[in-house]
């Protein structure tokens, strides 16, 4: 699937799940907090490698075991299913021409 314009070969994900009450350093931060510190972490593994040798995007998917999801990943998941939806007109259209 390809995000927008431009030289991107392609898109890559890395999902995190965990659990806010599982880490006593979770303790005293919000959960938007700890949503970003996952982001962050794993930004700072692959987004390079991303970049530079896959020459592609990027998005930490991040989500909590008890519900609810990172920022980005909550971006991700949106043009997702907007793209999910045109897909599907698509398919839906092109089937129809085919009996017609």
């Amino acid at each position: 699937m390809h995000w927008g314009s431009g030289n991107h070969k392609g898109q890559c994900s890395s999902v995190r799940v965990f659990h806010p009450n599982a880490a006593d350093s979770y303790r005293d931060k919000e959960l938007d907090q700890i949503n970003q510190n996952h982001e962050n972490k794993r930004k700072c593994l692959l987004i390079r490698r991303v970049l530079d040798i896959k020459q592609g995007t990027f998005t930490p998917l991040v989500f909590r075991s008890t519900g609810g999801m990172g920022e980005e990943c909550l971006r991700f998941h949106s043009r997702w299913t907007l793209f999910v939806v045109e897909f599907t007109k698509m398919a839906c259209c092109l089937s129809c021409q085919t009996y017609l």
